[in-house]
């Protein structure tokens, strides 16, 4: 009876072995079965989850504060927005004057570091228009033109229409008064104010803005020579911070010391 017990384990045994053999067989040729769990099927894979595999997205990131950090493309546009919209920094911007441009040009080069200036001293209205074709050859007439002539004698509303056709390529004009002393005023200085001050309601076909010199310098005295005409090295930068917010409709801060 032992010898024959033994005889069926072996073959349940034998019998064991071939299923589980079988049944390994089977199961490799199930279809979408390429190995043991991992599935070969495109049509049966899971999605996969926004953010892995190949494609990377990088999430919204929150400052504190609550306010959308550097890597957030809305922080980014934001900032852009915010940037100026044209440069003040004299770039389109040509500068015609006297003594008081040429004196300062240090300071107004270094306000309006962009701008072509053509200056010189004790020269008058027509030694600034001869410069003009000049420019124009040069290349370096630009949409906006400063012409600050007029302490030397004066101008009247002839030069001024004169100017405003020599420059047809100008958009801009920028117009100074003088500040001179009490003799001058009297037999040219008060008329070249007014003809100044007045330009932009005779010539509405182009934009004309006043540096206003001498309401500036009568507020300030401090910033004047003895002769009560030109800046000191005190008065220079506030003359070209004056020019430059003319140009730009910038706020006029008081020179120092007043």
């Amino acid at each position: 009876m032992a010898r024959q017990a033994g005889k069926w384990s072996l073959r349940t045994l034998g019998v064991t072995v071939v299923a589980v053999v079988l049944g390994a067989v089977l199961l490799a040729a199930l279809p979408g079965r390429t190995g043991a769990g991992a599935t070969g099927n495109p049509a049966r894979q899971q999605p996969v989850p926004p953010g892995r595999g190949g494609l990377a997205i990088r999430p919204t990131t929150v400052a504190p504060g609550g306010s959308p950090s550097a890597s957030h493309p809305s922080a980014v546009s934001s900032k852009r927005r915010s940037l100026p919209s044209r440069p003040t920094d004299g770039t389109g911007l040509t500068i015609v004057g006297d003594s008081l441009t040429d004196g300062p040009r240090m300071w107004i080069e270094e306000a309006l570091p962009a701008a072509v200036i053509r200056a010189k001293g004790y020269e008058k209205w027509a030694w600034g228009m001869a410069q003009l074709p000049e420019l124009r050859a040069e290349g370096r007439l630009r949409p906006t033109l400063a012409f600050l002539m007029g302490t030397n004698f004066g101008v009247t509303n002839t030069d001024v229409d004169n100017l405003i056709a020599a420059a047809p390529e100008a958009r801009t004009f920028i117009l100074m008064t003088v500040h001179v002393p009490a003799r001058f005023r009297q037999i040219y200085g008060a008329q070249t104010n007014a003809v100044v001050t007045s330009a932009a309601a005779r010539h509405p076909e182009v934009t004309i803005k006043v540096e206003d010199w001498n309401a500036y310098a009568t507020a300030h005295p401090h910033l004047l020579g003895p002769d009560g005409i030109h800046p000191t090295p005190q008065g220079a930068a506030p003359l070209a911070q004056l020019l430059r917010a003319t140009v730009y409709d910038l706020p006029v801060h008081s020179g120092s010391g007043g």
